[in-house]
C-alpha cells in the first residue's frame, strides 16, 4: 500500500523480499501464468520459488554476457 511518505507493505518483515516495482510486476506475472505456482501452492511459496526462477534465469543472463 503506497502511502505519504512511501510504501507499507503492512506484513511480516521476514515475508517481504525487496524488488523493483517493475520486478515486482514480473514476480506477479509468472505467479499467475505458471500453473504450478498459481493453484498448487501458497501464496508464499509461489513467491519464494519464483524469486529462485528469476534469480537463477537473471544469473545465467549475466554469465553469458560475462562470456561474450
Amino acid at each position: 500500500m503506497q502511502t505519504p511518505a512511501g510504501w507499507a507493505a503492512r506484513e511480516k518483515h521476514d515475508d517481504l523480499t525487496a524488488l523493483h516495482p517493475r520486478c515486482h510486476e514480473y514476480l506477479h506475472q509468472l505467479i499467475d501464468r505458471d500453473r504450478a505456482l498459481s493453484g498448487l501452492v501458497s501464496r508464499r511459496t509461489a513467491s519464494a520459488q519464483a524469486i529462485a526462477r528469476l534469480r537463477a534465469k537473471l544469473g545465467r543472463y549475466v554469465e553469458s554476457l560475462e562470456q561474450q
